[in-house]
C-alpha cells in the first residue's frame, strides 16, 4: 500500500523551489528600481563580501556535426539522415569517395559523389594546360598545306585515272 496520497513520489531537495538567477542586466535593473546604483556596499574588518554569482552564457550547440563523419559506402551515405536547409561531408571508409549529401528547405535529400586520389608528398603535381594539343607548330603547319597544294594541282589537270584505268575528265567517244 502507497502513503503517497494521490500525489507523484518526486524527490524534493530541502528548501523548496530554487528560483533562476537573474544576468547582470537584471540585477542592475532590480538595484536600480530601489534607487541601490552607485552606492557601494560598506564591509567591516570581520565582514567578507558574499562572493556574487558567476553567471555564464549557454554554449551555443553547434548546428553541425564537428570532424569527420564515416560511411560504409554509397549505402551508407543515403541512409544517413541530413536535416533541412543543411549539407554534411561524408568520407567513405571503404573507397576514396567523399559525399556531398545536401536537403533542401521540405527535406528532399540530394548526394554528389567526389572521387578524391591520396598521393605522397614529394610526388610532382602535374596539371595539363587547358590548350595543350590544341595548336599547330608552324613547320607541321607549311608541310600540311604544301600537301593539300599539291592535292589541288593534281585535282585541276586533267592526269587523274580511275580506278577502271581510265582518265577522269575524258569525254565518251
Amino acid at each position: 500500500m502507497a502513503f503517497n496520497n494521490g500525489f507523484p513520489m518526486t524527490y524534493q531537495p530541502v528548501g523548496g523551489f530554487y528560483a533562476p538567477t537573474m544576468g547582470q542586466m537584471g540585477q542592475m535593473g532590480q538595484m536600480g528600481q530601489m534607487g541601490q546604483i552607485g552606492q557601494v556596499p560598506q564591509i567591516g574588518p570581520m565582514q567578507q563580501a558574499s562572493p556574487q554569482p558567476q553567471i555564464q552564457a549557454p554554449l551555443p550547440s553547434p548546428t553541425t556535426p564537428q570532424g569527420i563523419i564515416w560511411v560504409q559506402g554509397e549505402a551508407g551515405a543515403k541512409s544517413y539522415l541530413v536535416a533541412p536547409n543543411t549539407t554534411v561531408q561524408l568520407w567513405d571508409s571503404e573507397n576514396y569517395v567523399i559525399y556531398l549529401k545536401s536537403a533542401d528547405a521540405s527535406g528532399m535529400p540530394s548526394m554528389k559523389i567526389i572521387d578524391y586520389k591520396v598521393r605522397d608528398a614529394e610526388s610532382p603535381i602535374h596539371i595539363p594546360s587547358p590548350d595543350a594539343g590544341i595548336y599547330v607548330k608552324e613547320d607541321d603547319f607549311s608541310a600540311f598545306r604544301a600537301e593539300v597544294e599539291k592535292k589541288f594541282k593534281e585535282l585541276a589537270s586533267n592526269d587523274i585515272v580511275t580506278k577502271k584505268g581510265e582518265k577522269a575528265n575524258e569525254p565518251d567517244a
